[in-house]
């Protein structure tokens, strides 16, 4: 088990490991039964009852060390390859208003709210000038866009960064890329 005791003063006196210890003691996984396969269909058949959970079409099923089907439930957000230039140019009260809206960014949702005056609170500055100068660098790289009509609310540029499927936004009609 990995470890940290407190007492490193440097990189050096970390532990280094073999292996990734955050694998091991993954969590969020949820074990959903086992894999039968006929080329690419697949079905995921419950334990014991025998009962078809799932069956979909896939390349590849993902399979756990045991041939059983797992699904990952832990809480994630996607950030798109590119984003970390214009992460590097954000400045710290950016970097801070975007992790607040990553921590609160919901499921399949494009949009985020941002109460700025909370935020600053929660954040211990003396006033919302800052958490508006971290908006107004998000505006400038296009990581939100100001929702029309509502105050404090902002869209997600969803190439940048989002949490699920970016298809459920298309909703029913799935539109082909050029």
């Amino acid at each position: 088990m990995y470890t940290i005791t407190g007492k490193e003063k440097g990189v050096t006196d970390f532990t280094t490991v073999l292996t990734n210890p955050s694998v091991e003691n993954m969590k969020g996984l949820a074990k959903r039964g086992k894999v039968k396969t006929e080329t690419k269909n697949v079905k995921v058949i419950e334990d014991g009852s025998g009962h078809i959970l799932e069956e979909k079409e896939m390349d590849f099923p993902v399979l756990g060390f045991d041939g059983h089907y797992y699904s990952d439930n832990a809480h994630y957000v996607k950030l798109f390859r590119g984003v970390e230039n214009d992460m590097k140019e954000l400045s710290s009260a950016s970097l801070q208003v975007l992790f607040y809206m990553i921590s609160n960014l919901k499921m399949r949702s494009d949009s985020v709210s941002v109460d700025a005056k909370g935020l600053a609170a929660e954040l211990k500055y003396s006033s919302s000038r800052s958490i508006y100068d971290g908006l107004f660098g998000l505006l400038k790289k296009e990581f939100i866009y100001k929702k029309t009509g509502r105050d404090g609310e902002y869209f997600i540029n969803v190439n940048k960064l989002f949490r699920g499927n970016r298809l459920t936004l298309l909703g029913e009609e799935i539109k082909p890329t050029k």
